[in-house]
C-alpha cells in the first residue's frame, strides 16, 4: 500500500454510533459558512485566533482537492481565498466565489495543483501540502506568496509549535514515515530534519503543546499496533514516553486548550483476547470510541464516548478544555461530553443532516462550531457537503447535574 494511500484511509471519516442519553435543548439555527459546488467541503480548521476558517474542496471524479481559506468570517464582508486549484497562465487571478461575497485569489499563478491538503495554523501564516509533481509541504507567510519548503519524499501532517518558529510533519524523505521539523528565524529557516534518529515506528499525527515544546504522535509498528507518545525537551535530548499502553489500536490524540489533559481515539477489536491489527485497517460502524488521559497527573485514561465517528482534525475539544465535542455514528448529530468520568452528555440540537467534523473556536468570548454536512432535512437538493457554523450559546453547556444525564467513563 503506498503511503499516499494510507493517509487517505487514515483521515476518512469513518462511522460509529451513538450514545443513547443526552440532555436536549432548543433548536439551534446553523446557517452556510462556505460551500463550492461541484465539490464536497472537508477538513475545516479554524484559525488560532477564531477569525479565519480554512477548508478543503474534494472533486471525486477528478481526483482533485482544492484549499481556501475563508477570511474575516465574523465582518458581514469575509472573503475567500483559494491556496491552490487548477488555473491556466493567462486565467485572471480573481473571480466571484459561488455566493457572491468576497473574491477567489490562486496564490499559484500558472501552476496546475491537482491536490492540496493538510493545512496547520500558526498565528499569521499557514502551511500545507500540495501534489506539485509529488506531496510536497508549502507554507505562506503572512500575505506573501505561498513557496515550497521541502523536495523530497512525500510530506503531511504539519504542525506549528505555540510560537510559530518551528514546523513539525510527517515525511518518507528518509524512508519510512517519520517526524520531521523546519526551524524558522525571520525569512531563514533551518531543516528539514529528522526529529528522532533511528525510529522503528511509522509516526504519524504530530501536535505540539499549546504552550510548551512537547510533542504527541502516534507511532504505528509492524504487528505490534499503534500507540500515543509523547516527545518532549524537543530543543535539547528528546525524551519519549508512552502515553497509553493497552491490547488495543489508539491514535490522533489532541491536547485540551491547557494543555493539561488529551484525547484520543481507540478501536475496539474484533475478538476478545484476540491479536492488535495494526492500522490503517477498515473500521465497521463501531469500533471508535473516545478516550481521555489527564497527562499533568498521569492518571488512567477513561472512555468519554463510544462509537463516533473519527476526523480528520482528532478530537475537537471546546475552548475552556472542559468539553469535546464529536459526531454520533448512530444518529451523525453532534454531541458534548464533559471531558471527566460521570461527565454529562449533552446533544447539540441542529436541523442540518450527515453531520461531521466540527470544530470548535473562540471569538471575542463567544464560541463557535463550525462542521460538514449534507445541509437541512428539509431540503430536497442535498448533492454536495457543505461548511456550516452557529453560535454555541452557553446555556447548552451548563451542567445541570441531573444524575439521568450522567454516564460512568471506563477506566484502562
Amino acid at each position: 500500500m503506498g503511503w499516499i494511500e494510507l493517509l487517505l484511509i487514515l483521515g476518512e471519516t469513518m462511522s460509529a454510533q451513538a450514545l443513547s442519553q443526552a440532555r436536549l435543548h432548543p433548536q439551534l439555527t446553523a446557517v452556510p459558512l462556505g460551500a463550492v459546488a461541484p465539490g464536497d467541503v472537508t477538513c475545516p480548521r479554524w484559525s488560532k485566533d477564531g477569525r479565519h476558517i480554512a477548508f478543503e474542496r474534494v472533486f471525486h471524479a477528478q481526483k482533485r482537492v482544492e484549499l481556501y481559506l475563508l477570511e474575516n468570517v465574523h465582518s458581514g464582508h469575509s472573503s475567500t481565498v483559494r491556496l491552490s486549484g487548477q488555473q491556466s497562465a493567462g486565467s485572471k487571478e480573481g473571480r466571484r466565489s459561488e455566493d457572491g461575497k468576497g473574491r477567489l485569489r490562486s496564490l499559484f499563478k500558472g501552476l496546475e495543483i491537482e491536490r492540496c491538503h493538510d493545512l496547520a495554523w500558526a498565528t499569521e501564516d499557514v502551511a500545507f501540502v500540495c501534489n506539485d509533481g509529488g506531496e510536497q509541504l508549502y507554507i505562506r507567510r503572512g500575505k506573501r506568496r505561498s513557496v515550497a519548503v521541502t523536495e523530497k519524499g512525500v510530506s503531511a501532517q504539519p504542525t506549528w509549535s505555540a510560537d510559530g518558529m518551528t514546523l513539525v510533519f510527517v515525511s518518507t524523505r528518509d524512508g519510512l514515515g517519520a517526524l520531521h521539523q523546519i526551524s524558522f528565524e525571520g525569512d531563514r529557516l533551518d531543516g528539514p530534519s529528522p526529529l528522532l534518529k533511528r525510529s522503528e515506528n511509522l509516526e504519524l499525527y504530530p501536535q505540539w503543546h499549546p504552550k510548551k515544546p512537547y510533542l504527541l504522535y502516534t507511532a504505528m509498528t509492524s504487528g505490534r499496533g499503534s500507540d500515543v507518545h509523547l516527545l518532549s525537551e524537543i530543543a535539547a535530548q528528546a525524551k519519549i514516553r508512552q502515553l497509553v499502553s493497552t491490547p488495543y489500536d489508539e491514535f490522533h490524540a489532541t491536547w485540551s486548550p491547557n494543555g493539561q489533559k488529551i484525547a484520543f481515539y481507540r478501536v475496539r477489536n474484533r475478538g476478545e483476547g484476540g491479536p492488535r491489527q495494526t492500522l490503517p485497517r477498515a473500521l465497521t460502524a463501531d469500533e471508535s470510541d473516545i478516550w481521555i488521559k489527564d497527562v499533568s497527573a498521569d492518571q488512567p485514561s477513561f472512555r468519554l464516548a463510544s462509537a463516533v465517528h473519527v476526523t480528520t482534525g482528532g478530537p475537537a475539544w471546546s475552548p475552556d478544555g472542559d468539553w469535546v465535542v464529536y459526531t454520533s455514528g448512530a444518529s451523525d448529530q453532534l454531541f458534548a461530553a464533559e471531558a471527566k468520568i460521570d461527565g454529562q452528555v449533552i446533544e447539540i440540537p441542529l436541523a442540518t443532516i450527515s453531520n461531521r467534523e466540527p470544530v470548535l473556536t473562540k471569538y471575542q468570548e463567544r464560541w463557535f462550531v463550525a462542521y460538514t454536512t449534507l445541509g437541512e432535512a428539509k431540503n430536497d437538493k442535498r448533492m454536495w457537503r457543505r461548511l456550516y457554523w452557529t453560535h454555541l450559546d452557553s446555556t447548552i453547556f451548563r451542567v445541570a447535574g441531573d444524575k439521568e444525564d450522567k454516564r460512568n467513563g471506563n477506566a484502562y
